[in-house]
């Protein structure tokens, strides 16, 4: 099986693109934070925060256009992350 990389990294700042399903939501051609990704069914899921909205949305990798920059992890987290091991 070949290894599948995901497009976005995590705290990656992307556009929401316009399409059918982003203009249902009314999100299209906003910005957003990517906060988790998985993959399901062959494809990338990413959750991403898109500002001033009150819900993380679940969006295809087709939805998304990177920006190359990443947001402060501050802006989400009260106290930094701990690392797991």
């Amino acid at each position: 099986m070949k290894s599948v990389k995901n497009k976005f990294q995590h705290l990656e700042i992307v556009k929401i693109v316009s399409n059918s399903r982003t203009v249902e939501y009314k999100i299209d051609n906003t910005i957003g934070t990517m906060l988790g990704f998985d993959f399901i069914d062959n494809e990338w899921i990413y959750s991403v925060d898109i500002k001033d909205q009150e819900a993380l949305f679940s969006l295809n990798e087709s939805d998304l256009v990177g920006t190359g920059k990443i947001d402060d992890i501050s802006n989400f987290y009260d106290d930094p992350p701990t690392e797991m091991k």
